[in-house]
């Protein structure tokens, strides 16, 4: 019999934090966790409720979250002392991102160079970007988003601790429900003044072919479901965004960088608080399937994506519950 992956848990169930976060890095519930919750409801068990993480980030991905950090920083050196965020005045660019890089001082050094050009390419193109903010979690309710949708009442589950004590997590309406997203950057153009929400994109070097492939009508971003849930969120709080661009990078070899604007199909919009209405009322049920002990079906027609095996594909191939248990342990951060 295989391993019930809820064994592994401990019984208390994390109250969700509807708190704005600084810092980088996946929004609390934004568009990633709100589509796990059906592409794989074992995949946001462990990555929502377990919190548990692969050891070792893959190089790439790392080289990606240091080149973030240093645009970060250059956008918000421009923004006014008092908005600075406390991230940026707690150390220099360069010492963050060697404590990023965890000791790899070669990817901080390749990031740190990579910031520099950016900065001398925005001087070359003229650009006219003024940061509205860096780095912010936004929310905003299904009550905001989705008005005339369907709400639910509030409900409370109870369970015991890991000692035995009782304890419950307590849930809102549904209309009270939080949607968050997570924005790399704000910006207000100065040549028309429009403001855009903006996502960076670090690149290999092949990326010069066909450059904006992936963004052109048919493209794979031509729709997108971050895009979508970034643009409802960042207005509902009454920020006029004009649209969503992403920004590439190039993250080796001579450097370059481009900007597109990306499609948003009107309809897709319209029915995107809608879809984060029902993604939301799934989750509520996981949470009550697993206060009764009922683990979360794994996926397995989504173990390998685009960017390779999903982070938790080692358990679900293993065997037995014994391997599914020395994998957790051996190639698995946990709280």
């Amino acid at each position: 019999m295989l391993f019930n992956i809820a064994d592994l848990a401990p019984s208390v169930l994390p109250i969700i934090d509807n708190k704005t976060q600084g810092g980088g890095g996946a929004s609390s519930r934004g568009s990633h966790r709100l589509a796990d919750v059906t592409n794989c409801p074992r995949k946001w068990y462990m990555r929502y409720v377990k919190h548990c993480t692969r050891k070792g980030e893959p190089e790439f991905r790392l080289m990606g979250t240091l080149i973030h950090s240093a645009l970060a920083n250059y956008y918000a050196a421009m923004l006014p002392e008092e908005q600075q965020p406390d991230w940026f005045k707690e150390m220099p660019l360069y010492h963050r991102l060697t404590q990023e890089a965890g000791g790899k001082i070669a990817l901080a050094d390749r990031a740190f160079e990579t910031g520099e050009q950016y900065i001398e390419w925005t001087k070359k193109k003229k650009c006219d970007w003024i940061p509205y903010s860096v780095e912010n979690e936004y929310q905003a309710t299904l009550g905001e988003l989705d008005p005339d949708g369907e709400d639910a009442p509030g409900f409370e589950l109870e369970f015991r601790t890991p000692s035995g004590e009782p304890s419950r997590m307590i849930f809102p309406t549904l209309n009270e429900e939080v949607v968050t997203c997570r924005t790399d950057l704000i910006v207000t153009k100065k040549t028309n003044n429009t403001m855009w929400v903006v996502d960076h994109k670090s690149k290999n070097p092949e990326y010069h072919e066909e450059k904006f492939g992936k963004w052109n009508d048919n493209g794979e971003f031509a729709l997108d479901w971050q895009v979508l849930v970034n643009l409802m969120v960042i207005r509902a709080r009454g920020i006029p965004v004009r649209g969503f661009i992403v920004q590439r990078v190039k993250r080796d070899g001579e450097f370059d960088a481009d900007r597109h604007p990306v499609p948003v199909p009107v309809k897709a919009y319209e029915g995107a608080p809608g879809l984060a209405r029902h993604q939301i009322k799934v989750e509520r049920q996981h949470y009550r399937n697993l206060a009764q002990g009922i683990s979360p079906v794994a996926n397995y027609f989504n173990c390998y994506g685009r960017w390779g095996e999903c982070d938790y594909r080692p358990i679900c191939r293993a065997d037995n519950a014994e391997d599914q248990a020395r994998i957790i342990n051996t190639l698995y951060n946990r709280p």
